[in-house]
């Protein structure tokens, strides 16, 4: 099996070969557009850490402009990034096209009778168009991703040692799951394409000989034929949907408890805080301020030292 994907891998790479300047622009607008994630929490930072306790509306200004630019050069990376993606994968389905046309057509007779159009028209549609996009949004996306995650792992360890902590524990659990459905969306995904080139393939030799089925009054059977695959690939397409969903619901789960790890974390940080001020606010020694009765007593004290002869002699 490794040896299959390593052949598949370097045909791949034959076919990318001539579009190697397309992919690279496209890595470097995507990695460019990750980075624009990173500044909105930096400077959110700034403006609760500086600007609001300043109340300064020239810097509110511009950090409200910074948000806007950010948001801009953002849709722009992602646009540009876009269709530098789309018109690359449109020039390699193209470029497979042509390829598997061009082999087809020195394939012997023996070939062209026992393989079915449908799955021959099937094979040179829908299986390029998937390794096409797939392949060319692979590299990119995984790019993206990794980028992400180091440029986010980073700002979290800068931000706070603690919570960054907390969180990496969470990251091998991605590859658990990773290795737990990679063979089950493989096998479900085969079984769908199995079903869908069968179906593919009947189709197109009942359009192909519909004439013949109705001299021969073999309508009822062609049509109980179609169910039967119609079926088959809607099951097929139903495990392999349900299947993504499992994963993806998956890895959700763990975002979700790392966010839930960083929220409460952080609140509790919070309240320790607010706590610890709070009680030593109330347990400092107060100064009270001097009684002046007091201290007019023990300026001017009678002759016998009490204050309350000094009060009668004046009265």
């Amino acid at each position: 099996m490794t040896t299959n994907l390593n052949m598949h891998f370097r045909w791949f790479a034959r076919q990318l070969r001539p579009l190697l300047s397309a992919h690279a622009l496209s890595m470097i607008l995507i990695v460019l557009s990750s980075l624009m994630y990173l500044v909105d929490p930096l400077l959110i930072k700034w403006l609760i850490d500086r600007v609001l306790p300043k109340k300064d509306f020239h810097l509110l200004l511009l950090v409200a402009a910074g948000f806007f630019g950010i948001y801009v050069c953002r849709l722009g990376l992602s646009a540009l990034a876009g269709l530098v993606s789309f018109r690359t994968v449109q020039d390699l389905v193209f470029r497979i096209r042509l390829s598997i046309l061009e082999k087809m057509n020195r394939l012997s007779a023996d070939y062209h009778e026992t393989t079915p159009i449908g799955e021959k028209l099937y094979r040179m549609e829908q299986d390029v168009d998937q390794v096409a996009e797939l392949g060319s949004s692979l590299v990119p996306y995984a790019l993206q991703t990794a980028f992400n995650a180091i440029f986010v792992v980073g700002t979290m360890f800068v931000l706070d040692f603690k919570l960054t902590c907390m969180v990496l524990p969470l990251v091998p659990l991605f590859y658990v799951f990773r290795n737990y459905f990679d063979s089950r969306l493989r096998e479900a995904s085969d079984s769908a394409q199995r079903q869908s080139s069968k179906e593919s393939s009947f189709l197109q030799e009942h359009l192909a000989s519909v004439i013949q089925i109705q001299l021969l009054h073999q309508e009822k059977n062609q049509t109980q034929m179609f169910l039967e695959r119609a079926a088959a690939r809607v099951k097929a397409l139903n495990h392999r949907n349900l299947v993504e969903i499992l994963f993806r619901t998956s890895y959700m789960t763990i975002i979700t408890l790392g966010t839930i790890a960083i929220l409460g974390y952080g609140s509790y940080q919070v309240f320790v805080t607010f706590v610890s001020a709070f009680v030593t606010r109330t347990s400092a020694p107060t100064t009270d301020p001097p009684d002046c009765c007091h201290l007019r007593s023990q300026g001017r004290p009678d002759e016998d030292g009490h204050p309350a002869m000094d009060a009668g002699h004046r009265l």
